[in-house]
C-alpha cells in the first residue's frame, strides 16, 4: 500500500501520513499472557547491494581526509586516482587478529595502485580468449624470433595506520604525477612502508606469519552485515 493512501485518514488526526504509519507500527496491546502484541505489524522486504571493499586516497593532505584518519579521503569503489587530489588510491585491509588497518597497494614501475582482486566481469569471454590465444599453429616448422621484453619492477606495498619501528621511508612526487621516487622531493609525499610478507603476516602482531589462515583481509560488507545493522534502525523509525 503506498504512503499516499494514508494521507486522508492522517488528516483526521492532524498528523502526516508518515507519522500515522509510524504510530500504527508501534501500537501494541497487552495479551492475557502479559506479552505485547503489535496491532499492525510491519514486514520489510529489502534488497541490499554488498560493498566489495573500501579504498582510501594515500595523500594525508587530501581535502576529503577524515579528521581521525592519517591518509586521504575514503571511497566505496575502487579508483586509480583520488577524485579530489589525484593521488593514488589503495585498498584498506585490516588484521583479523589485532585489528590494525593498512593501505595495500602494488608498486609497478614508478606507479602505485590498488591491487586487482576481482575476476574479469565476463569469465566465459576471458577463458575463450585465453584458450584461443595459442600462438603459432601446430606443425609450423618456423622458429619464433626471440623478443626482448622490458622487465618492470613490481612489488606489493603496505602502509599501516600506526607504523611499526621496522617501517621504511617511501616517497611519491606529486609534481611528477605521483610517481614513486627514491628520495623526498619538494612538495612530495613522505610515507612509512611496512614489510609485506603476504596475507598471512601482520607487521604488528604476526611478522613471522601464520601457517594456515590469511589474517590480512580486505573489508567486505555482505548482505548479512548490512541487514543486521540497517534493519534495527529502519524498524525503530
Amino acid at each position: 500500500m503506498p504512503l499516499a493512501d494514508f494521507e486522508h485518514p492522517a488528516r483526521n488526526y492532524g498528523v502526516s501520513a508518515a507519522e500515522l504509519v509510524t504510530a500504527m507500527s508501534r501500537a501494541a496491546r497487552r495479551t492475557p499472557d502479559g506479552d505485547l502484541e503489535r496491532l499492525s505489524p510491519m514486514r520489510l522486504h529489502a534488497f541490499e547491494r554488498a560493498m566489495p571493499g573500501l579504498w582510501s586516497c594515500i595523500n594525508s593532505s587530501c581535502p576529503e581526509r577524515p579528521s581521525d584518519w592519517p591518509f586521504g579521503g575514503i571511497l566505496a569503489e575502487r579508483s586509480d586516482h583520488c577524485p579530489s587530489c589525484l593521488a593514488p588510491v589503495l585498498e584498506i585491509v585490516n588484521c583479523t587478529e589485532c585489528g590494525e588497518a593498512f593501505l595495500e597497494g602494488t608498486e609497478k614501475g614508478s606507479r602505485l595502485s590498488a591491487p586487482l582482486r576481482s575476476p574479469p566481469r565476463d569469465e566465459f569471454a576471458f577463458e575463450s580468449v585465453r584458450e584461443n590465444d595459442a600462438g603459432p599453429e601446430a606443425g609450423d616448422d618456423g622458429e619464433d624470433e626471440a623478443q626482448e621484453e622490458e622487465v618492470i619492477f613490481e612489488r606489493d606495498r603496505l602502509f599501516a595506520v600506526n607504523s611499526t619501528t621496522a617501517a621504511r621511508g617511501f616517497w611519491l612526487d606529486s609534481k611528477a604525477g605521483w610517481q614513486v621516487v627514491d628520495a623526498p622531493t619538494d612538495g612530495g609525499l613522505s610515507l612509512l612502508c611496512e614489510e609485506h610478507a603476504g596475507p598471512r603476516s601482520c607487521p604488528h602482531c604476526s611478522p613471522d606469519g601464520r601457517k594456515k589462515i590469511d589474517i590480512l583481509r580486505p573489508l567486505r560488507f555482505g548482505a548479512p552485515f548490512v541487514l543486521g545493522n540497517a534493519a534495527p534502525i529502519l524498524l525503530e523509525g
